[in-house]
């Protein structure tokens, strides 16, 4: 989700390669198309001698999933541990020869890559199986013109940590919060009862909860952001009230200032901060008695968090397609949910996940799983990349009140303008 201008660098690298040919779109944008017609359907099996590699990000995770599916199946998988610029990679070693058969990738690469015919359409077969198995949720943001082009593995959205040693009964609204929050805060000595880093993403919730759609209603309006809406409007009017009762300059909370805003809360300054499931090893590390629940609601709106899935590509050019796909799945199974929880600490995306005690019994794992059927799939939309380039800086001068929601608007708007203006 951080990795802006990566997305344009990506497009172009990726539109300059080898593309294959993709299924033409079906009648619905956004679903996978399971059709199998009249053919009767035989089960997959992986290609004789597959042997596969797959570019990871959670080692240990990775490398023990790479046992159990050659134990099951026979392949063996090696694994290589690849950053964020694995779907870059892929751009420039794939049409080569020279890519992994599976690559970790975030959905908002889903479309550009699909596009670009750098990775293969999931079998109907196993899509048909994930959409038994995995949250719906989960499929959407990988779905590209009806097809989906990669198999979920985990998800990212944000929650409400706070600090059980200052909070006995968490706020389940924005107003509990102003309301609670001057008597608490005390910024001489860095105490505040309520803190979020300013930036595009974590500010999301103050707009949809205003009912703000950005790039539309699903997030693929490339040509309408919506910043001229009532809805944004009043969306910005909630970013205002946060910097009401947060008395603190926001360039001192921007993205940059992270680390110290969590470390903050760890030291037991803060009653309530707004964060992701990435925080929770360092939380327990430090031995704070937290809890997690769900953003407040604002004005009775949910305050929905944009929400971000990983997910494993299969190459274009793999020379084990089958075997590929059918790895990427077992990724996805009961088993492998589990002990994506409890090596790699992510939140895994099988409907069953929250039935498992390790996470039905964690402090986080219930709370996630719910926040995220109440999230809104980051757009992946090419101009996603002007609304980060412009978001934070305008977003933090009305948290200052240093500008009126009003003006943010028509700057907002003039600013999206004047870059649409320079393509």
């Amino acid at each position: 989700m951080k990795k802006f201008m990566s997305v344009i660098m990506l497009g172009t690298v990726l539109m300059s390669g080898c593309a294959k040919e993709v299924p033409p779109p079906t009648a619905d944008a956004t679903t996978p198309n399971v059709t199998a017609g009249t053919e009767e359907i035989t089960e997959l099996v992986p290609e004789e001698g597959a042997e596969l590699t797959y570019w990871a990000l959670r080692e240990d995770f990775a490398r023990d999933a790479a046992q159990r599916f050659e134990a099951e199946y026979g392949v063996p998988v090696n694994v290589e541990i690849v950053g964020f610029e694995a779907i870059q990679k892929l751009g420039l070693e794939g049409p080569a020869g020279n890519a992994a058969d599976v690559i970790w990738g975030k959905h908002e690469h889903a479309s550009t890559v699909y596009n670009a015919g750098l990775v293969l359409p999931i079998d109907p077969q196993i899509t048909a199986r994930l959409q038994d198995n995995v949250l719906e949720a989960s499929l959407v943001p990988l779905t590209v013109d009806g097809n989906l082009c990669a198999v979920p593995h985990y998800m990212d959205s944000l929650a409400l940590f706070y600090n059980k040693d200052l909070i006995d009964t968490p706020a389940t609204t924005f107003e509990q919060i102003m309301s609670e929050a001057p008597s608490f805060n005390d910024p001489d000595n860095n105490k505040f009862y309520y803190m979020t880093v300013i930036g595009g993403s974590n500010l999301h919730p103050y707009l949809s909860a205003a009912g703000f759609e950005l790039f539309g209603p699903d997030g693929t309006d490339n040509e309408n952001p919506g910043f001229d809406t009532p809805e944004f409007l009043e969306g910005l009017k909630n970013i205002r009230k946060l910097g009401e009762i947060l008395p603190v300059n926001g360039q001192d909370i921007r993205m940059s200032a992270t680390s110290f805003v969590q470390q903050n809360f760890m030291d037991g300054n803060v009653a309530y901060l707004v964060n992701g499931p990435w925080f929770l090893g360092q939380l327990n590390e430090s031995g704070l008695n937290y809890g997690i629940t769900l953003l407040p609601s604002i004005d009775g709106n949910p305050a929905k968090p944009f929400s971000s899935v990983t997910g494993n590509f299969i190459n274009a050019f793999t020379e084990y397609p089958i075997a590929a796909q059918l790895f990427a799945e077992f990724l996805t199974t009961l088993e492998s949910a589990e002990k994506l929880y409890t090596i790699g600490g992510d939140m895994p995306i099988h409907k069953d996940a929250g039935k498992l005690p390790v996470i039905a019994e964690s402090i986080a794992g219930p709370v996630f799983i719910e926040q995220f059927e109440n999230t809104v799939p980051q757009p992946a939309v090419s101009r996603m990349s002007y609304f980060w380039s412009i978001a934070e800086s305008i977003y933090l001068e009305v948290f200052d009140g240093t500008m009126t929601p009003e003006d943010a608007q028509a700057k907002m708007i003039s600013d999206y303008e004047a870059l649409l203006a320079s393509e």
